[in-house]
């Protein structure tokens, strides 16, 4: 494994890199977070039924070794704050003390919740994919000064810290999904 920054590929000669954005100022987008396997380049496009076998070819037999999703939280607290997740996006709710300055992430999705309190989940800025059971939620890692936890439910998640003393700090939290 490995990794690098790296410019866009735009030509017939240089490095191809994969999950670049290329910064077209007519087309929102985001670079690609997180890990590819088995990546593989054609001379042409595959028809459906082509990608399809692939696919299928690729599925583990036993569907409980299928990677499950995760939601990563990285960003800056500083006093009371809760994000409510649903299908449709995230919504930043300050509790105590002012709403964050700065960017956090949503599965490394930028969000700047003092500008745009509302994160849509959808083209640029889809943090989880479609489908994902927000009810069957568990914390598997959680980092910073006080208190940062989760709330599933039915009609969403609710990611909820607690900061204290004065001053942001850094926190991490990852949630799985069944």
């Amino acid at each position: 494994m490995a990794r690098r920054a790296a410019s866009a590929y735009r030509g017939t000669t240089g490095g191809t890199r994969f999950g670049r954005n290329p910064g077209w100022t007519n087309v929102g987008g985001t670079h690609f977070v997180g890990s590819m396997r088995r990546l593989r380049i054609y001379g042409r496009s595959l028809s459906g039924e082509e990608v399809a076998a692939l696919f299928r070819r690729e599925l583990p037999e036993d569907p409980a070794a299928q990677a499950r999703a995760t939601l990563t939280f990285e960003g800056p607290i500083d006093g009371s704050d809760r994000i409510v997740i649903t299908p449709a996006g995230a919504r930043w709710e300050n509790v105590h003390w002012g709403t964050v300055r700065g960017v956090v992430r949503l599965n490394g999705v930028p969000w700047e919740p003092r500008v745009e309190p509302v994160l849509k989940n959808d083209g640029a800025t889809r943090f989880l994919p479609p489908g994902v059971d927000l009810s069957k939620a568990r914390l598997v890692l959680r980092s910073g000064r006080d208190f940062a936890g989760i709330e599933p439910g039915p009609d969403g998640l609710v990611l909820r810290f607690v900061d204290s003393p004065n001053g942001p700090a850094p926190y991490r939290l990852v949630v799985e999904f069944e």
